[in-house]
């Protein structure tokens, strides 16, 4: 019987091997190939022509027969992985005798809020957009503590004109200028285009993974995040902007 070597991604260096059990059921091999992290639940992503071309609904089962939550991406099986450098654990997967899909718990937050914002995040961090203008206005990190969670955006107005009228203008020294940065503070955003998203893709929205496209005439940002994760992949055109 020969192996099939898969493509699992969890922070990009997890990898797998799958070996055919049956018609519709497989073994997933994983293995964690710089020998130095253990990993808690990170999500890897098995290519569904890998499976037999399956769809869904699946049953993943861990090394010790625990039913795994899983997610159908646009070409890829996704469920959660824990092992230590050295080890070689097996998952099972096999396709579900019953076509309604199980219901699992999510840690995705994504949602419109109001006409022009979208929430989104996970257990460690939360993010919110304006599309109107378009930029990230918010960014929180979770696991500070509720005491200690601060925005990270600077959105305070740095030009003479924008503090006209507060009560301490007359003391308001603004900073220098910063090479290639123009304009007031309005968050992080992009340097590929301007005006306001005019399409709202809302992708992936749990229980493993979250995805967020956004779209105007020049440019689409496209972001990507895992449940329990702490990185945020935002793709955009030309650089960003962060304040």
């Amino acid at each position: 019987m020969n192996k099939t070597q898969l493509s699992a991604l969890a922070a990009g260096v997890v990898a797998a091997v799958a070996v055919p059990a049956t018609a519709a059921a497989w073994k997933v091999r994983v293995e964690e190939p710089t020998g130095l992290y253990p990993r808690t639940n990170e999500v890897i992503s098995v290519p569904l022509d890998q499976l037999g071309g399956h769809k869904g609904p699946f049953v993943v089962l861990d090394p010790a027969g625990n039913e795994l939550p899983w997610q159908i991406g646009e070409r890829e099986l996704l469920f959660p992985a824990t092992l230590i450098p050295g080890e070689l654990p097996e998952y099972h997967v096999r396709a579900a005798d019953d076509a309604s899909p199980r219901r699992f718990k999510s840690d995705i937050l994504l949602r419109k809020v109001g006409l022009s914002r979208v929430e989104l995040g996970n257990v460690r961090f939360r993010v919110t957009l304006d599309t109107s203008v378009p930029a990230i206005i918010e960014a929180y990190a979770l696991t500070a503590g509720p005491q200690r969670v601060l925005n990270c955006v600077e959105t305070t107005p740095e030009s003479a004109e924008a503090i006209k009228g507060d009560m301490y203008e007359h003391q308001f020294v603004p900073p220098p200028p910063v090479p290639g940065v123009e304009g007031e503070n309005i968050g992080w955003t992009s340097l590929g285009g301007s005006g306001p998203m005019t399409r709202l893709d809302l992708v992936e929205s749990g229980p493993l993974r979250g995805r967020l496209r956004l779209k105007r005439a020049t440019e689409t940002w496209e972001f990507t995040w895992t449940a329990g994760g702490a990185a945020l992949r935002w793709k955009a055109n030309r650089g960003f902007r962060f304040t």
